[in-house]
């Protein structure tokens, strides 16, 4: 009985973490038990250039 809870374990887990990224705005369930997001900087609309705070010294 506990291999088959292990084997299923290891099926669904992945398949779970996957489907939150679509799913649940891009977010993991890590992210989601941990209280934690990505913060996407505003970036030019072209894409180009860096921002002032980026300049490595």
């Amino acid at each position: 009985m506990g291999a088959w809870v292990l084997t299923a374990a290891a099926y669904v887990i992945p398949l779970v973490w996957i489907v939150s990224l679509f799913v649940a705005g891009g977010r993991t369930p890590y992210d989601r038990i941990s209280g934690t997001m990505v913060v996407r900087r505003a970036t030019p609309a072209l894409g180009g250039g860096r921002h002032p705070v980026d300049r490595q010294r």
